[in-house]
């Protein structure tokens, strides 16, 4: 009976594994089209901050598209073609 009882077991965490793994997928599928925003690629005329996060002069950085009309506006930025 032990070796049965061992053996259920082991059959039990393989199928959790494989339930979590599947909930690990399932997630990832649902962030990536959550997050299917157009991105916009910039080059920083200014050395200004964007999210929290400070980018100096001359630097490229890829930004939302929102985020990017912001910074072109404001004349910190200019997209790159």
């Amino acid at each position: 009976m032990k070796i049965k009882k061992k053996k259920l077991k082991k059959v039990q965490m393989k199928v959790q594994m494989k339930k979590k793994k599947f909930k690990l997928k399932n997630d990832t599928e649902k962030n990536e089209k959550n997050n299917s925003e157009t991105w916009i690629r910039v080059i920083m005329k200014e050395s200004t901050e964007v999210n929290g996060v400070r980018f100096p002069e001359g630097i490229q950085i890829d930004v939302t598209e929102d985020d990017s009309k912001k910074l072109i506006e404001s004349g910190k930025a200019a997209i790159i073609s």
